[in-house]
């Protein structure tokens, strides 16, 4: 597992051949694909994919994954096994 400490800025397309925990935001409009669990306070990315998410925030244009915790989800479309969370805004 990686830790990032801080915010995760994407300034690319960007691929983690492990899981990530991030202690700040992930912030970018470019992809995230992540082989393995996304940790971190709010999630802002163009698409994300990864196995598991848990986040606060998730604004994406695609979130495919199989599990999602987050306190609000704002994303065009979802993909995923199973979804827990408080608001979601899709569509």
């Amino acid at each position: 597992m990686k830790t990032i400490k801080g915010d995760l800025i994407l300034k690319e397309n960007t691929k983690f051949s492990e899981s990530i925990t991030v202690k700040g935001d992930v912030k970018g409009c470019f992809n995230l694909e992540v082989e393995g669990d996304i940790d971190a306070w709010d999630i802002g990315a163009l698409d994300i994919k990864a196995r598991d998410i848990n986040a606060g925030y998730i604004k994406a244009r695609d979130i495919g994954a199989l599990d999602i915790k987050a306190w609000d989800i704002d994303a065009r479309d979802i993909d995923a096994w199973n979804i827990d969370a408080w608001d979601i805004n899709a569509g």
